[in-house]
């Protein structure tokens, strides 16, 4: 069972959040799914077409890594200590992932482009103090007269499908224009409210907890009594609903230059199905505990001091709306003499707490008539090492591409603490090429 424990700490205690910035695909404007990062943008077909799972997202990054824990030759107790000692900084718990099960594409008029599409997004991240973990583990012989903060807790839960509309048009010879409008149906959610309080250890090791945390969710059975008559289907079909819509533009500058920028996801949902706020409010003492010295409950102790200081309390309460968190790109391409493309761009995206950010180039060169490479370095939140690469083939009709924002962590996944990757495919008619007009010969 202590193995057990060790493990869930150390995947579920480890991983902060990826965000999903799309660097790669803003730099392949000729895919229908790179719209999703700019709704100005051409693609260069005439029609597209992907079903089944046309585009997959999936960002993740770890404090250490799948070798680190499982495949080194540290015991449980110091593969739990790695993680814990890297947690004085990252303390957080994430997840996301995007699945495109449809998308279609239709050129018309004077380079109108029209785009349809559905998407399934699935986003979560948990915050806990850092020092909270080590007193669990630990034991909180350490922490005589201190106190152990709990404003650092933070929850979100958010998944949720679209379905949306876009169209990019000319507005005279050099600027395009954008627009895209998605509506939303919610499936689950929860967020932190307020988190406050502390848990202090007085000289006869004894635990004082005082807190004040509230939850608000939305299908979200946290407490047995929901969980029994929970009605699975509203969180599928339910009546959680929101709209939001998103901008973009591109403007050419000369016949090599073109500068691009855009403003995606502006909007919320509104939650009304299985509606509760959860709290966590109360002063109260534990009895002292030791893990390290009583293996035999060690397992039972940190449940019983989870239960004492995180055990929810339910409230009813009425709709309430959340947002989708938007995100800006802007960018510039130049187009070498020899048709390859340079590319550059910024990225942000705005959470409640907190703007993550990424900065990066790309070059993109076809490889004969079926081959694309795309290669990349990115900044990303901090992280100054991210050497990307993309390749695509396109060939018999058919479009398929793979992207990553770090390509040593892609290939040496059980060495690596990030991984980030995206997969597409998709049906592609190019346009017609106009016939050379052959002379007339008398």
């Amino acid at each position: 069972m202590r193995k057990l424990t060790t493990f869930i700490f150390a995947i579920g205690f480890g991983m902060i959040a990826n965000a999903q910035s799309s660097l790669n695909l803003h730099g392949l404007t000729h895919l229908t799914q790179s719209l999703e990062t700019n709704p100005a943008f051409l693609p260069d077909s005439r029609f597209t077409f992907g079903v089944g799972t046309s585009s997959f997202k999936f960002g993740l990054s770890s404090v250490a890594s799948v070798n680190d824990i499982f495949g080194s030759q540290l015991s449980p107790n110091e593969s739990l200590e790695l993680v814990l000692s890297n947690l004085q900084t990252n303390n957080q718990v994430a997840l996301s992932s995007q699945v495109t099960p449809f998308v279609m594409g239709v050129r018309f008029g004077e380079n109108k482009f029209l785009t349809v599409g559905l998407n399934s997004h699935f986003q979560t991240n948990l915050a806990l103090p850092a020092n909270l973990l080590s007193m669990l583990y630990f034991g909180n012989a350490d922490y005589i007269g201190q106190r152990v903060g709990l404003d650092a807790i933070e929850f979100n839960l958010n998944t949720y499908s679209e379905a949306y509309v876009g169209v990019s048009f000319p507005v005279g010879d050099k600027l395009r224009v954008g627009i895209k409008g998605q509506y939303l149906l919610g499936h689950a959610n929860a967020s932190t409210l307020k988190s406050s309080g502390y848990i202090e250890t007085d000289s006869s090791y004894t635990i004082t907890v005082n807190s004040d945390i509230t939850f608000q969710t939305s299908n979200v059975p946290i407490d047995s009594a929901t969980r029994s008559n929970f009605d699975y289907s509203s969180a599928a079909y339910g009546n959680n609903r929101g709209t939001a819509i998103s901008f973009g533009l591109t403007y050419e500058l000369n016949e090599n230059v073109t500068l691009n920028a855009s403003l995606i996801d502006i909007g919320s949902i509104t939650w009304k199905d299985e509606v509760a706020d959860y709290e966590v409010i109360g002063n109260y003492e534990l009895e002292p505990f030791d893990p390290q010295g009583d293996s035999s409950n060690y397992t039972d102790q940190i449940v019983d001091t989870l239960k004492a200081v995180f055990l929810p309390q339910k409230v009813e309460r009425g709709a309430y709306k959340s947002k989708i968190f938007p995100a800006t790109y802007l960018g510039a391409t130049y187009l070498t003499a020899w048709g390859h493309e340079v590319g550059g761009r910024a990225y942000l995206r705005f959470f409640e707490e907190s703007t993550y950010y990424a900065v990066g180039v790309n070059y993109k060169a076809g490889l004969g008539r079926w081959f694309y490479v795309n290669p990349s370095y990115a900044a990303i939140n901090g992280d100054f090492v991210n050497f990307g690469m993309g390749v695509g083939i396109r060939a018999l009709g058919l479009d398929v591409y793979f992207l990553t924002d770090n390509l040593e962590d892609a290939l040496a996944y059980y060495d690596s603490k990030t991984m980030n990757f995206q997969f597409g495919l998709q049906f592609t008619f190019k346009p017609k090429k106009p016939q050379a007009i052959q002379p007339v010969e008398f």
